[in-house]
């Protein structure tokens, strides 16, 4: 679909931009502006869509994807490397799951909530 060229002053252009915004909110009216994912910066954004929708560095996605890894499987044992594995069951990284994150979450509240900072601390401190 070719977008028509048309002269718009940045002034013209801002109430269609909100009016664009609004039929959004209307379709999707969970949608909120203070949502913690928004919040997070572009880097930390995609770092949690890889481990949400599984399309990530981990051993199960690079080798049955490119077969860039010697196996799908985890260092700590013969089970697959995944998001869940690796946030929710692997001991290898049981000492630094306790320090960054005490308390024991589920894993949709690692991914979807407010503590989706500590799950990137961790993360990022795992070295994955």
């Amino acid at each position: 679909m070719y977008q028509n060229e048309v002269d718009m002053s940045l002034e013209e252009a801002k109430p269609v931009k909100a009016a664009i915004h609004q039929r959004r909110l209307a379709k999707h009216p969970s949608f909120s502006k203070d949502d913690a994912f928004d919040k997070l910066s572009k880097e930390q954004q995609t770092l949690i869509l890889r481990l949400r929708t599984g399309h990530n560095r981990l051993n199960k996605y690079m080798y049955t994807k490119f077969r860039s890894s010697t196996s799908p499987n985890c260092s700590c044992g013969n089970i697959a490397q995944t998001t869940e594995h690796i946030l929710q069951e692997c001991p290898t990284h049981s000492e630094l799951k306790q320090q960054t994150r005490p308390q024991p979450r589920i894993l949709h509240e690692k991914l979807h909530s407010t503590v989706q900072n500590l799950t990137l601390d961790f993360v990022r401190a795992t070295g994955l």
